[in-house]
């Protein structure tokens, strides 16, 4: 249910050191919906690498979120010739079925006309409960549109009905780039022990903690979050790595 607006924090504090490229996936934020609904895991990956190869990007580097880092490693493990480094952000490759369920009820709970602003905070507050006041109000804007009456979630309620297929787990013993594994302090999603077991499946990978974060690391703690990252990102391939599986 997220968007590449998600992003714009980080985004801004890698000015000066890389390029970033944030998308909006099919049936997300401003992308268009698909008729007849098409939204696996797989169908995300083609669109990805689709917009990379129209970019003439031969190597780079995959930073996603939630279901966007199953996205991620999807095209590592697919494509390990391409993915330079990957950063997957607060999920299990495969997650427990209570989560699935509880995305899918959120998602369509939400899903119709809010009539005023008040309403559309609550909604917000809804996908997004731990972050703050402040952050909430910056992402409706990005999370709804203006419709007759009221505003409307942009993402397409289709996206949520392919949840139980998502699991990458045959696929992290293919990736082949070092990968960063990134998990908020009090996450409800992404346990340690799930990311130390995610870990252990993949060559070259660490684990780092946010605290002070959940799940929306990057929106509840964006210094924080850049910082790990930025350093990951900017290794060279044979500086010494301190963390651990």
């Amino acid at each position: 249910m997220g968007n590449s607006h998600v992003w714009d924090r980080f985004a801004a504090m890698l000015a000066g050191d890389m390029r970033a490229i944030a998308v909006d996936l099919r049936g997300h934020g401003d992308s268009e919906w698909v008729t007849p609904p098409a939204y696996s895991l797989q169908d995300y990956r083609d669109d990805v690498e689709a917009l990379l190869q129209q970019m003439e990007a031969r190597r780079y580097s995959v930073v996603g979120h939630s279901m966007g880092g199953l996205v991620g490693l999807l095209l590592a493990g697919m494509r390990p010739d391409a993915v330079e480094k990957l950063v997957v952000v607060d999920i299990s490759a495969k997650p427990p079925i209570d989560q699935v369920e509880h995305l899918r009820a959120v998602g369509q709970k939400g899903h119709g006309v809010l009539t005023d602003y008040e309403s559309t905070m609550k909604a917000a507050h809804a996908f997004l409960p731990e972050v703050d006041d402040d952050a909430v109000s910056w992402m409706v804007p990005y999370l709804f549109r203006r419709v007759p009456g009221g505003h409307s979630p942009k993402w397409d309620p289709e996206t949520m009905a392919q949840l139980e297929r998502w699991n990458v787990e045959p696929w992290l013993a293919r990736i082949r780039c070092p990968v960063l594994i990134v998990r908020g302090e009090s996450s409800h999603v992404l346990a340690q022990e799930e990311a130390e077991l995610m870990a252990a499946q993949i060559d070259d990978c660490r684990i780092a903690e946010i605290p002070g974060a959940a799940h929306q690391v990057m929106l509840q703690e964006s210094d924080a979050f850049a910082e790990v990252v930025r350093s990951f990102l900017k290794e060279r391939p044979d500086a010494e790595t301190s963390g651990s599986k």
